[in-house]
């Protein structure tokens, strides 16, 4: 709550909104909506106590990168309206709609203003005001919106198995350096066990359990996890002789980075007297360039091919060889079904079953 509250101090000047809504930092709420004039009325001890945590527990109904998010997205709301010699909170439907059309002309996608309604909806619904956003001509300016900024989804373009293992039996050999190890663990981890760039980046060495038969990444955070009670995925040791083996890839990885018990698995390559090895966090940045290197260095394109890939792939590779959808979505972390069919490319074989099917039965 601190840290929000010197954030609040950064984009909020004195007005209205410090009013309303910076009460839900301090220890006595301030209020002047209808709903929170009645909590502060409240004299009762014990309710009193109740009402003065009301706010602190309303606040946390969302992450808190997505508040500092809503708060960053108000303040250029308010900047806008303040142009304008605008009333900026509580907000006028009329003028939240005429942001928008302003919006809609300044932007090429639809997620600022997508953005921009979530905030003022959110911030006003804290505050106990109206939402300015529920008019029906401004549900009608977002599906506007959300047409003139449309524009073709770019797919990253999934790592197909073939590529995977000439990957990681390029990058895993007797001669194999740190950054190659890391790089080769990094792909690993992202092709079998689907993780996102943002579990990657979070991951810890503490976060991975090797056995013989298969490795255990334990994740504190995942999209699917609203609840935040953690996640584990399993990833099986390749039972292929001559094949790449992800358990065997990161073990090695391990070995050679020498990290602290609580050092994040991927960091940045650094010399030092005793020998290479890891500090800090990766970059999304470095990771991209590093798994485009290596495409390079087998052979492969990386125009089309990103982070994603890993992951995209995986899945597709996954689905392809008839691993049921509720095993898969546990598996990536899906919030459901849909969002996993965005990941998953159908082979060829199982596009053409589909017109097999209908030819066999006219014969």
């Amino acid at each position: 709550l601190s840290w929000h509250n010197k954030h609040c101090e950064d984009v909020m000047d004195e007005g209205a909104l410090r009013d309303d809504i910076k009460r839900y930092l301090n220890d006595k709420p301030r209020a002047t909506s209808e709903f929170w004039q009645d909590i502060r009325d409240i004299d009762q001890p014990d309710l009193k106590e109740l009402a003065l945590e009301l706010p602190h527990i309303l606040w946390q109904d969302v992450a808190p990168s997505t508040r500092t998010s809503y708060l960053r997205t108000f303040a250029r709301w308010k900047k806008w309206a303040a142009g304008a010699d605008l009333a900026t909170f509580p907000a006028q439907p009329v003028h939240v709609a005429l942001y928008v059309v302003s919006l809609i002309q300044r932007n090429t996608t639809f997620a600022p203003i997508a953005q921009a309604v979530a905030a003022l909806r959110w911030l006003h619904n804290k505050a106990g005001y109206t939402d300015p956003t529920a008019s029906p001509v401004l549900r009608q300016l977002q599906e506007a919106g959300r047409r003139i900024c449309a524009r073709p989804v770019a797919r990253r373009t999934p790592l197909s198995p073939s590529v995977f293992n000439k990957l990681i039996s390029f990058l895993v050999r007797e001669e194999s350096t740190i950054a190659d190890l890391q790089c080769a663990a990094l792909i690993c981890l992202g092709f079998t066990a689907l993780l996102r760039w943002d579990e990657l980046h979070r991951l810890k060495v503490g976060d991975i359990t090797i056995q013989a038969s298969h490795m255990t990444v334990q994740l504190c955070k995942r999209k699917n996890d609203q609840l935040r009670q953690g996640s584990t995925v399993l990833v099986a040791a390749q039972a292929e002789e001559g094949l790449p083996c992800p358990v065997a890839t990161v073990q090695t990885f391990l070995t050679a980075a020498r990290h602290e018990p609580d050092q994040h698995l991927f960091g940045k390559l650094t010399s030092a007297q005793t020998g290479p090895g890891l500090r800090g966090t990766m970059t999304y940045s470095r990771a991209r360039e590093m798994v485009h290197q290596a495409l390079q260095r087998v052979g492969v394109a990386p125009d089309g091919f990103g982070l994603h890939s890993l992951r995209s792939g995986g899945a597709t590779a996954a689905a392809n060889a008839g691993v049921g959808e509720r095993l898969l979505q546990r598996h990536g972390g899906w919030r459901s079904t849909t969002s996993k069919d965005k990941y998953v490319l159908d082979s060829r074989e199982d596009m053409m079953s589909v017109s097999e099917a209908i030819l066999k039965s006219t014969t």
